[in-house]
């Protein structure tokens, strides 16, 4: 087996997502597992079926891809989210779980599907307008539930595992792929982290990294409530009109 290979790359990123959200479960009190949230405020089983809804997403996805078909389009993500926790709303952790490995061997299933060649060639996949597949997996199996994570971290006040989480996120995704599209959304996010703590020297050292080289993430920059601290900030304007 090449343990190098684009597929075990991946793989590997997928069980270190699971070890950090297992490590996050196994931290939490037995109210807090139990805790029903709101969609303002959702609890950890909430947490836990939005990121189980997007992985298997990627699932459905997949196994369009592997028949050369285009994967259907889809709601709005807002309007996504919304059903996703009126529909899990009273389903305990203990299913979210469940349904959470079923998805991963189903992810494991998938990615065996394709080569390197169908993960990291931008053109492909026509359809995707040159982003290469590679990316979109990563987001899904690692940057997401990250990200989620880490907001999670801080909400409960600790920051410091929150901000190591994030930047050893930032290292593990270059490892398996260097390319901007895979690691621009994980530096975004380490950004918005230092923003909200109040380290705005640090959330801009980051952006510096991203917004050049991304129209995108500096447009939602803009209307981001992650980065209020830095809408004013000389450094920050001079990024998004540059």
């Amino acid at each position: 087996m090449d343990t190098d290979s684009v597929v075990n790359r991946l793989i590997g990123l997928i069980y270190r997502a699971h070890e950090a959200e297992m490590d996050f479960i196994g931290g939490l009190s037995e109210g807090e597992r139990a805790a029903q949230g709101t969609y303002e405020n959702w609890a950890p089983k909430d947490m836990i079926a939005h990121t189980n809804y997007w992985r298997r997403r990627l699932v459905e996805s997949l196994a369009y891809l592997s028949r050369g078909q285009q994967p259907p389009s889809y709601p709005e993500y807002e309007r996504l989210n919304r059903e996703t926790f009126e529909e899990n709303r009273d389903l305990p952790l203990v299913y979210q779980l469940r349904e959470y490995d079923s998805i991963l061997k189903a992810l494991l299933e998938g990615l065996n599907r394709f080569d390197e060649d169908d993960f990291t060639d931008p053109q492909r996949f026509p359809w995707r307008q040159g982003r290469p597949l590679i990316a979109t997996v990563i987001y899904s199996v690692y940057v997401h539930p990250i990200s989620h994570l880490c907001q999670y971290y801080l909400k409960l006040g600790d920051q410091a595992n929150a901000i190591h989480l994030q930047e050893t996120a930032i290292n593990e995704i270059s490892e398996v792929d260097a390319s901007p599209a895979s690691n621009n959304l994980a530096i975004y996010d380490l950004a918005c982290l230092y923003a909200q703590i109040g380290d705005v020297d640090k959330a801009i050292e980051q952006l510096t990294r991203v917004l050049p080289q991304s129209r995108e993430l500096s447009e939602w920059s803009q209307k981001d409530s992650d980065l209020a601290a830095l809408h004013d900030d000389p450094r920050y304007l001079a990024l998004i009109n540059a």
